[in-house]
């Protein structure tokens, strides 16, 4: 079996494999990872690193990545740990398995505390986040994102993904309001339209999701409060791309005001801002915009409005947004 799955991985590299050949390879090391014997394979070909060839290596980490693991074979992998430790990419994938297969009630200390590359712990985290293996620990996972200095595109998305995860009871103002990963995506999105850059993308996913978590004006209050002025502070970038004709959908919609524009502001609730500043709000997006979804002035009233079921519900929306 050994020698098999190491032939059907260089059959799939080799550059004078045919593509009938690449897809019998292919086709056989499918089977192999669903195999019995897939770890014992696979923990063999990294043991042995030095007789391994490098592509047969990474395979065999990928394999041991997405299986389901018994409790002595997740002991099995710190030796691989320690043999494989300057090697990025193989330890990222030996982390995903360790994620994957922690244990109930396990927490994630010894996944920020470990031995890994920022990157990778970074890359780990998320994917606790996203699995949700460990939701309870949100909170810890907040705070040590917001102290480890480290403001860069992967971080925030980090973040979205774990702030997605606080429940009411665990979402205390504080791992927003005081961490500079928050404030850090807010001064990103000040820099204006103009910047492209993954950044500035994940800035605003960060930020749509704090507006989508912290929604209630009866617990969410002071984050509220907070967080609305910073974002009316936006409107002047969003005329200024409305003045360059940058307001409707083109074909990459991420990269257009309007869908920026709704992306941070469609989230917020009904009773997120005053009357007032929702009838600005209004007024900014009907007269700068010439918004798709049309607002009559007797939309707005005192007791505020829903915008958010106003714009979802629109057919010409739906085609623009991803809502």
């Amino acid at each position: 079996m050994d020698d098999s799955v190491v032939q059907a991985v260089e059959a799939m590299y080799a550059s004078s494999s045919t593509g009938q050949t690449r897809s019998a390879a292919d086709a056989f090391l499918r089977s192999f990872q669903t195999s019995p014997n897939a770890f014992a394979v696979s923990h063999a070909f990294l043991a042995n690193a030095p007789t391994t060839a490098r592509v047969v290596q990474l395979f065999a980490a990928q394999t041991i990545s997405h299986l389901t693991l018994t409790p002595a074979q997740v002991s099995q992998l710190s030796s691989l740990f320690s043999l494989h430790h300057h090697e990025r990419d193989i330890v990222r994938l030996l982390g995903t398995a360790l994620v994957r297969n922690m244990e109930a009630g396990q927490g994630l200390d010894w996944l920020i505390q470990g031995p890994w590359d920022a990157d990778v712990r970074i890359s780990l985290l998320t994917l606790a986040a996203v699995e949700s293996v460990a939701y309870t620990e949100a909170q810890n996972v907040i705070v040590y994102l917001g102290s480890s200095h480290a403001a860069t595109k992967d971080t925030l998305l980090c973040m979205a993904e774990w702030v997605k995860l606080l429940d009411r009871d665990a979402r205390h103002p504080d791992l927003v309001i005081k961490n500079p990963l928050t404030t850090y995506a807010i001064q990103v999105l000040h820099r204006g339209l103009d910047d492209t850059s993954d950044l500035f993308d994940a800035a605003v996913d960060l930020v749509v999701e704090v507006i989508r978590t912290y929604n209630s004006t009866l617990v969410d209050l002071p984050v509220i409060q907070w967080l609305i002025p910073q974002l009316m502070q936006l409107k002047p970038l969003f005329t200024a791309a409305a003045a360059q004709g940058r307001c409707m959908a083109f074909p990459d919609p991420e990269r257009t005001s309007l869908h920026l524009s709704y992306r941070i502001l469609v989230p917020l609730p009904d009773s997120f801002v005053s009357a007032t500043e929702f009838r600005s709000a209004t007024e900014f997006f009907r007269l700068r915009y010439r918004i798709l979804v049309p607002l009559p002035d007797s939309f707005v009233s005192a007791n505020g409005f829903s915008l958010r079921n106003r714009i979802i519900s629109s057919p010409l929306t739906k085609d623009v947004l991803d809502v």
